[in-house]
């Protein structure tokens, strides 16, 4: 199993809707997909509340929740886990970093967000 964490040092910047967006493009490519929310907005979570129709798998989880989960899905035979993080740069993002095999950081293309996104990356 593979994990992508999405990540943003800023809230605002799209990271929920990539990683929606992620989470269904393998879904609709025939991939088991968990999508885990992380994010206390819940954003991802609403989004496959209302969702008609299938699509890839959703579990709210706290940060702290997140070595049990991943565990779970890899035997649940998950292909991808994709991981909407919340927007800061704090111990919670370092654990969905620790857990990945690739991090997406996403960002406008404004002054405001690259120097929160150079935070982050230190």
């Amino acid at each position: 199993m593979r994990t992508l964490a999405v990540l943003s040092q800023k809230g605002g910047t799209g990271k929920t809707t990539v990683a929606v967006h992620l989470a269904v493009a393998a879904w609709a490519g025939q991939r088991r997909v968990l999508l885990a929310d992380l994010d206390p907005q819940r954003s991802a979570a609403e989004w496959r509340r209302v969702r008609a129709g299938n699509g890839p798998g959703l579990i709210e989880s706290k940060p702290g929740a997140l070595f049990v989960a991943q565990q779970a899905a890899e035997r649940a035979g998950v292909d991808l886990m994709v991981l909407d993080t919340r927007p800061c740069g704090d111990t919670d993002t370092a654990e969905a970093i620790r857990a990945a095999d690739l991090c997406l950081v996403v960002l406008r293309p404004s002054f405001f967000d690259l120097k929160a996104t150079q935070r982050m990356v230190r």
